[in-house]
């Protein structure tokens, strides 16, 4: 039963977790790039709940970091139109 719904949160994440590893990658993260080969190799266990548990977490993290970065760029945006708006 767990190892289903370890598999149901993967499936339902599976865009979400490639789009995070993939951006993190771009960006030269090579913890990212490992993890991206091995789960399209199929060397990461997607049957054990604690792997993908432990993925689905990392990709989330990414994610955040990614929307931390994001909004930090549109608030330095909206500071240097302030300025320049007088």
């Amino acid at each position: 039963m767990l190892n289903a719904e370890a598999h149901k949160k993967v499936g339902d994440n599976r865009t979400k977790i490639v789009n995070a590893l993939y951006d993190s990658l771009i960006k030269g993260n090579a913890s990212s790039a490992k993890l991206l080969f091995d789960l399209a190799d199929g060397l990461i266990n997607c049957e054990d709940p604690v792997v993908m548990g432990q993925l689905v977490s990392y990709a989330e993290k990414l994610e955040s970091e990614r929307q931390l970065a994001a909004d930090a760029a549109d608030e330095e945006a909206e500071k240097k139109l302030d300025e320049a708006m007088g």
